[in-house]
C-alpha cells in the first residue's frame, strides 16, 4: 500500500500542475485576444466635456477670484526679451475689471521680474482693477501650483498641463481649471477645460 501511495502522489501532483498551468495559459490567451480585438490597451480616460465643450465665461457670470499664469498667455519671451501678447491684452482688461485676479509669472532672475513689472505698468491693467500686490512671481512650475493651492481661487488659467493636473488631484483644489493650449496637442485631464487661445474663454 505504501508503494502504491508513493507512486500515486507524484502522478497526482504532476497532473494538478498541468491543470493549473493550462488554466493560466487559457486566461492569458483569452485576455490577450480580447485586448487585441478592442484595439490595444485601454485608452487614457478623458473627460468628454473638457474636449468637446469649450469653456466660456458668460456675461454677468464671472468667477469671484481667478489666478492666471501669464507666461506665454500675456507675456512671452521672444529672443531673450519679454514682450506683451497684444491680442490678449483687452481680454485681460475685461477679466481684471470683473474678477479679483492674481497674476502668476515664472522667472529666473530679479532682472526678469523687474522687466515683467515694467511691461505690466505700460498697460491699462492696473487702472482696470489689477492690484499690483497680486502680481506674484516664482521660479518653478511646482512653486506655482503650491501658490495656487494657498490662494483658494475659484478658477485657475494656465498653459502648463502638468500644473493643472497637479491642481486637479487627488482632490480638486480649484473649482474651474482652464488649459490654454496655445496650439499644443495636450489631451486635457478629467476636470480640466480646454481652450486654444485666452480670448476663447470669453463669449462673443
Amino acid at each position: 500500500v505504501l508503494m502504491n501511495w508513493q507512486r500515486w502522489v507524484p502522478w497526482g501532483l504532476g497532473s494538478l500542475t498541468v491543470v493549473i498551468v493550462g488554466w493560466y495559459i487559457h486566461r492569458f490567451w483569452k485576455g490577450h485576444n480580447t485586448t487585441r480585438k478592442l484595439g490595444g490597451p485601454p485608452a487614457k480616460h478623458v473627460d468628454t466635456n473638457s474636449t468637446v465643450e469649450r469653456y466660456k465665461i458668460k456675461p454677468g457670470q464671472y468667477p469671484g477670484t481667478v489666478s492666471c499664469a501669464i507666461r506665454n498667455i500675456l507675456i512671452a519671451n521672444k529672443g531673450g526679451k519679454y514682450e506683451l501678447v497684444k491680442e490678449a491684452l483687452s481680454y485681460f482688461s475685461t477679466l481684471v475689471a470683473n474678477c479679483d485676479c492674481y497674476f502668476l509669472m515664472e522667472v529666473c532672475t530679479d532682472e526678469q521680474e523687474e522687466e515683467v513689472k515694467s511691461l505690466l505698468k505700460s498697460t491699462n491693467l492696473y487702472s482696470s482693477g489689477l492690484n499690483p500686490i497680486k502680481v506674484l512671481f516664482c521660479s518653478t512650475s511646482v512653486g506655482r501650483s503650491h501658490m495656487v493651492k494657498q490662494l483658494g481661487v475659484h478658477m485657475h488659467i494656465d498653459s502648463n498641463m502638468e500644473v493643472l493636473t497637479e491642481l486637479g488631484r487627488p482632490k480638486p483644489w480649484v473649482d474651474k481649471l482652464v488649459h490654454v493650449s496655445l496650439g499644443s496637442k495636450f489631451i486635457p485631464e478629467a476636470g480640466v477645460h480646454s481652450v486654444e487661445k485666452f480670448s476663447d474663454i470669453f463669449s462673443k
